[in-house]
């Protein structure tokens, strides 16, 4: 399922996929600064890959599923809030999947679209 994309829903699902391809500094560089000050390329790298070690292997699939810009957010610069899945086959069996998610909260820092608040897993 494809949506049109805004500027919260692009740099939800470019984070998303910045993790699916072990690129944790690029993920870094997406968040804000409060987070910066919590999260390291190496802390979002075990935060992700907790996500699905027991289940499978390294996913297969990273896609925007819904923008929500409704969200009540205690901050001004609030731009909206993504939906980003990820999936893959598990361990030795190319047909059962496992589906993870994380949740991002985007703000305007600066002038840029920047991850304010992580969710990781399905809700």
């Amino acid at each position: 399922m494809s949506i049109p994309k805004t500027s919260f829903g692009e740099i939800a699902l470019d984070f998303g996929k910045a993790l699916g391809e072990e690129r944790y500094t690029d993920a870094y560089l997406m968040l804000s600064e409060k987070l910066k000050k919590t999260h390291s390329p190496g802390i979002l790298r075990s935060e992700y890959l907790d996500l699905f070690i027991e289940d499978g292997d390294l996913p297969i699939e990273i896609e925007l599923l819904e923008e929500i810009d409704y969200v009540e957010y205690d901050n001004p610069l609030y731009l909206g809030s993504a939906y980003v899945s990820i999936s893959g086959y598990f361990k030795n069996d190319d047909i059962g999947r496992w589906n993870e998610a994380v949740i991002v909260d985007v703000i305007s820092e600066k002038g840029k679209a920047v991850i304010d608040n992580l969710e990781w897993g399905r809700p």
